[in-house]
C-alpha cells in the first residue's frame, strides 16, 4: 500500500506540474575487477541533489546500521564520505536519506525489499519526499529494484569473504561511463593498485578466473618462494606464461610482450620479490588486443564457439588458501554444474570463479604423471606428447637459442629461402663467366678470380644453410653471411699456420705490392718527454685515434652492457700495454696519455655514452608495424630505416649465476679472451710489418667487430642460462680465431722479439684473476647502494633485492623461442 501511495503521489505531481525529464539514473561498480562492466538502472528522488545538475558521485559503499536507516545510524565512522546502502521499508524515503546525511554519507542507494522486482519490468519512478517536511537533503539518492541490487550485494559479500582490505566502489550518475575509460583511469591512478601478496605457498597447478572483462590469475609456485634460486623463480614464472600462451592469441608480438610483462610483474610480486609497477596506460592496447584462441577446460560453456574476444583483461595476483583436495573441488564443481543444468537457472549457470581450477593435468598436451581418478578422467588426446629426457631438451634448447626465427613476418618474399631462384642465377653467372673470360688472362688473375668466386659461392651456401645466430635484425641473412666470413677467415688462419714466413710475405706482396711488401715497420719514438705535461700537448694527441677510442668503446659498451666490466677491461688493457711494452715499442705511453687520454677521456666517455644508449633502449617500448600497413611514403621510409635498429633490447645481468665460482671463471675467461683478441691485432701487424693505416687492418677490425656481436651474446647465454650446455657456434668460431691468431703470432714472432719476461706474464695473469674478483665485488657493492635495490628483511635477515621493471629481460630467451618450444610440444615446466 505504501508503494502504491508513493506511485500515485508521483503521478499526480507530474501531471499537475507537467514535469518532463529523464528519470533514469545509473549505478556502476568501478572498482577492481568490474570496472563499470555491469550497468544497473536506477530511479531518482524528488528530493536532494539532482545528479543531472551535480554530476556523478563515486565512492566506497557501506551498509547502513540499522539497514532500514529509520533511526540515526550507528556506524557514522564507516559511512563518512561513502555511499550508503539502505533497505526499503518501515519509513519514508526522505527519512532514510536524512539519517544517512546526518551520518556523513556522500550519497544514498535505497534498494527494494520485495523479491523479484526489476527495472526491466517495472515502471521508472522518482522517490517521493514528505510534502509536509522541507527538503533539507543535500546529497543525491537513487532507488534500485531487487534484481539490480542483488548484483551489488552478491559482489560486496564476495569481496569481504576474500579480503577485508578490498573495497567496492560505486558510481552513481545520470549517464554511463565506458568500462574502457574506467580501466584507463585505474591504470593511471596509483590508489587503485592492488595489494601485492608476499608469497603464495600453494602446490602444483594454476587457479584462473575468466569472464568478459577480467582474467585473474592465482599463481601456484610448487614450493618456490622468495628464498629460492633466481633460476627457479624464472622457470616457474615462465611456466605460467607458457601455459597461458597456449590459448591466448595476439595480433602482434608487441602486444603479446606487453601483456605477458604485466603477468610477469604480478608473478614476481607474488613470490615476494620487489618489482616496479608495470601498470601503464599503453598496456590497455595489449589487453584489448588479447583473444582467447582455445577455450581452457571447464569454461567452455561460458564462451560459445571456438574463438571469443576478450575485451579487457587485467592480471592481478593473490594467494588463495586451498583447504580441499583437487578431487573434492572437482566433485563439488561437477555437482554445481549438474544442479545448474537441472534447475535451468541462467544465473546459476555462471561459473563460481572462486573454485574454478585449471590445473596442470587439465592443460592440453601437458606431459606429466598422474594417478588415481585424475589419470582416468583426463582426455587421452591431451596426453599424446611423450616425456623428453633432459639431454634432448637441452639439445632443442640450444638449437632454438642459437638459431632464432623471425616472428610476425608480413613480407614473406623477403624471408623465403628462394633456393631454386638462387641456384638458377648462380648457374647463369657461372656459365656466363665460363664463356666470356679470355684464355689470355694471366695466372695471377685466374688465381685471384678463382679465389673470389670460391668465396662468393661459399657465402651463398652460408646464407642458405648456416644458422641465424642470436640476432634477426636487420635480416638473418646478414648474420648467416657474417658466420660464413668468420669460417672463411678461420680456414685462412689455419692454412697460414702451416706455411713459412717467406711464403706468407710472398702472398701478401702479391695481394698488395706496395702496402704489404715491407719487411719492417717505420720506427717511431714513443713515451718521450713524459714530464712535459701541458694542455696544448694533451690537445695535440686528440687525433683520429682518439675518436677511434671513443667510438670503439661506445660500441663495446653496447655489446657488453655492463659498465663495471667495461671499465675493468679498459683499465686492464692499459696494464697489458705496460706488461708487453718490452715486446712492442708502440705500447710505451706516457702516464698521462694512458690514464687521462685513454682511460678517463676517450674510453670513459665512450663507455658512458654507450651505457646511456643501452639505458635508453632498455626503457623504450618496441612496437613494430608492417610496412604494408603504413599509408604514407615517409612512414614507410622510416619503417625501412628502423629495420636496421634492434627488434628488442634485453638488459644483461652477467652476475645472474648462483654458483660464485662459475660466475668468476666466466668473467675471467671473457676478459682474458677479449684482451688476447686485442693483443693479436697489434702483434700480427707488427710480425708481418703491416702499417696501421693499411685497409687490411681496418677491415680485419670490422670483421672481428661483426663476429664479436653474436659471439658475446652466445657466450652470455652459455654463462648465465643453466640449460645452455654448449657454446654457440659463432662464439666457438670466434674463440678458435683468437687461438689461431695467437698461435701465428707466437710461431712467426718468437725469432723477432727479445726474450719474453715470463715473470711479467705470470704476474699479469695473476693481476687479471684478482681484478676479476675486485670487479665482481665492486658490482655487488654498486648494486647495494643503487636506487634500484632495496633492503628487505626476510626470515629475520636483511637482504638486498634488485628492483627491475624490465621483466621481459628476466629470461634471456626470446618469445619466439618459447613459441617454437610450444610448437614442438615442449612446455617450460618440462625444462625444470
Amino acid at each position: 500500500m505504501e508503494f502504491m501511495q508513493e506511485m500515485m503521489q508521483l503521478a499526480n505531481k507530474l501531471e499537475k506540474e507537467k514535469v518532463e525529464g529523464d528519470l533514469d539514473r545509473y549505478v556502476q561498480m568501478t572498482s577492481l575487477p568490474w570496472f563499470g562492466k555491469d550497468i544497473l538502472l536506477a530511479s531518482p528522488a524528488q528530493y536532494g541533489t539532482d545528479l543531472t545538475m551535480h554530476g556523478p558521485i563515486e565512492a566506497e559503499v557501506v551498509f547502513a546500521k540499522p539497514l532500514s536507516a529509520c533511526q540515526p545510524l550507528q556506524n557514522p565512522a564507516d559511512t563518512l564520505g561513502r555511499i550508503v546502502l539502505i533497505e526499503r521499508g518501515d519509513c519514508m524515503f526522505q527519512i532514510k536519506s536524512r539519517n544517512a546525511q546526518l551520518a556523513g554519507a556522500k550519497a544514498v542507494i535505497i534498494y527494494d525489499n520485495n523479491d523479484g522486482t526489476s527495472a526491466l519490468t517495472a515502471t521508472s519512478f522518482a522517490m517521493a519526499g514528505d510534502k509536509d517536511t522541507p527538503d533539507d537533503i543535500a546529497i543525491p539518492s537513487v532507488f534500485l529494484y531487487r534484481v539490480e541490487a542483488e548484483t551489488i550485494l552478491r559482489e560486496i559479500n564476495r569481496i569481504y569473504k576474500l579480503s577485508a582490505k578490498r573495497k567496492a566502489v560505486l558510481r552513481i550518475a545520470s549517464s554511463v561511463i565506458k568500462s574502457k575509460d574506467v580501466f584507463n583511469r585505474y591504470l593511471r591512478n596509483p590508489k587503485y593498485t592492488p595489494t601485492r601478496e608476499t608469497f603464495c605457498p600453494l602446490s602444483q597447478g594454476d587457479f584462473v578466473q575468466i569472464d568478459d572483462l577480467v582474467v585473474t590469475f592465482r599463481f601456484r609456485f610448487n614450493g618456490v618462494d622468495h628464498e629460492s634460486e633466481p633460476t627457479e623463480h624464472q622457470q616457474i614464472v615462465e611456466r605460467h606464461v607458457a601455459d597461458l600462451g597456449d590459448f591466448i592469441a595476439f595480433s602482434s608480438s608487441a602486444f603479446r610482450n606487453k601483456f605477458f610483462n604485466l603477468m610477469r610483474s604480478a608473478a614476481y610480486g607474488s613470490l615476494g620479490l620487489n618489482v616496479k609497477n608495470e601498470l601503464l596506460e599503453n598496456m590497455t592496447e595489449a589487453i584489448t588486443d588479447a583473444r582467447i584462441q582455445r577455450i581452457p577446460p571447464f569454461i567452455y560453456d561460458s564462451y560459445p564457439g571456438e574463438y571469443t574476444e576478450v575485451h579487457f583483461i587485467l592480471i592481478t595476483y593473490s594467494c588463495l588458501k586451498m583447504d580441499d583436495s583437487f578431487e573434492e573441488m572437482r566433485q563439488r564443481r561437477k555437482y554445481r554444474e549438474s544442479e545448474s543444468s537441472r534447475q535451468g537457472d541462467n544465473e546459476s549457470n555462471a561459473l563460481d570463479r572462486d573454485d574454478l581450477i585449471w590445473n596442470k593435468e587439465d592443460r592440453i598436451g601437458y606431459a606429466a604423471s598422474t594417478s588415481g581418478v585424475d589419470a582416468e578422467t583426463d582426455d587421452l588426446e591431451r596426453r599424446k606428447r611423450r616425456l623428453r629426457s633432459r639431454k634432448e631438451l637441452e639439445k632443442v634448447h640450444f638449437q632454438m637459442v642459437n638459431d632464432r626465427v623471425v616472428d610476425d613476418i608480413t613480407m614473406d618474399v623477403l624471408y623465403k629461402p628462394h633456393t631454386l631462384t638462387i641456384l638458377a642465377i648462380l648457374c647463369v653467372v657461372l656459365l656466363y663467366l665460363a664463356f666470356v673470360r679470355y684464355d689470355s688472362a694471366t695466372t695471377e688473375n685466374n688465381v685471384y678470380d678463382g679465389l673470389m668466386g670460391t668465396l662468393v659461392l661459399f657465402l651463398v651456401v652460408s646464407a642458405l644453410a648456416f644458422p641465424n645466430g642470436p640476432f634477426i635484425r636487420p635480416h638473418p641473412l646478414l648474420w648467416r653471411i657474417v658466420f660464413g666470413l668468420s669460417v672463411v677467415y678461420l680456414m685462412i688462419l689455419q692454412f697460414t699456420l702451416f706455411q713459412t714466413y717467406e711464403d706468407i710475405k710472398k702472398v701478401l706482396t702479391w695481394l698488395d705490392p706496395k702496402g704489404l711488401s715491407h719487411t719492417q715497420l717505420e720506427e717511431k719514438e714513443y713515451a718521450q718527454n713524459c714530464s712535459d705535461v701541458t694542455l696544448e700537448r694533451i690537445w695535440s694527441y686528440c687525433d683520429i685515434f682518439a675518436i677511434g677510442h671513443f667510438t670503439g668503446w661506445a660500441m663495446k659498451a653496447l655489446l657488453i652492457r655492463h659498465s663495471v666490466i667495461c671499465w675493468y677491461i679498459s683499465i686492464m688493457w692499459e696494464l697489458t700495454e705496460i706488461v708487453f711494452s718490452h715486446l712492442l715499442p708502440n705500447f710505451a705511453e706516457c702516464w698521462w696519455d694512458a690514464i687521462i687520454m685513454d682511460v678517463l677521456l676517450c674510453n670513459g666517455l665512450g663507455i658512458w655514452f654507450g651505457m646511456k644508449v643501452c639505458e635508453f633502449l632498455e626503457m623504450r617500448t618496441f612496437h613494430w608495424e608492417s610496412i604494408k600497413d603504413i599509408p604514407t611514403r615517409r612512414g614507410r621510409f622510416k619503417r625501412a630505416v628502423m629495420q636496421f635498429t634492434p627488434e628488442s633490447w634485453a638488459k644483461t645481468d652477467w652476475f645472474n649465476v648462483s654458483n660464485v665460482f662459475k660466475r668468476t671463471i666466466s668473467i675471467f675467461l671473457f676478459v682474458l679472451i677479449w684482451i688476447i683478441s686485442e693483443l693479436n691485432t697489434f702483434f700480427m701487424k707488427h710480425v708481418f710489418a703491416v702499417d696501421t693505416r693499411h685497409p687490411v687492418v681496418f677491415w680485419r677490425l670490422i670483421l672481428i667487430a661483426w663476429i664479436s656481436a653474436p659471439s658475446i651474446r652466445q657466450y652470455y647465454l652459455y654463462a648465465t642460462d643453466p640449460l645452455v650446455k654448449r657454446l654457440g657456434m659463432q662464439c666457438w668460431v670466434y674463440c678458435a680465431v683468437c687461438a689461431l691468431e695467437a698461435a701465428i703470432c707466437i710461431k712467426f714472432g718468437k725469432s723477432m722479439f727479445p726474450a719474453v719476461a715470463k715473470t711479467n706474464i705470470a704476474l699479469w695473469l695473476a693481476i687479471l684473476a684478482v681484478g676479476t674478483f675486485i670487479a665482481i665485488w665492486i658490482s655487488v657493492k654498486w648494486a647495494e647502494y643503487s636506487s634500484e635495490t632495496e633492503e628487505v628483511k626476510v626470515a629475520g635477515e636483511n637482504r638486498m633485492y634488485y628492483l627491475d621493471s624490465s621483466h621481459e629481460n628476466l629470461g634471456a630467451i626470446a618469445d619466439d623461442v618459447k613459441r617454437r618450444r610450444r610448437s614442438l610440444g615442449i612446455s617450460e615446466s618440462d625444462l625444470q
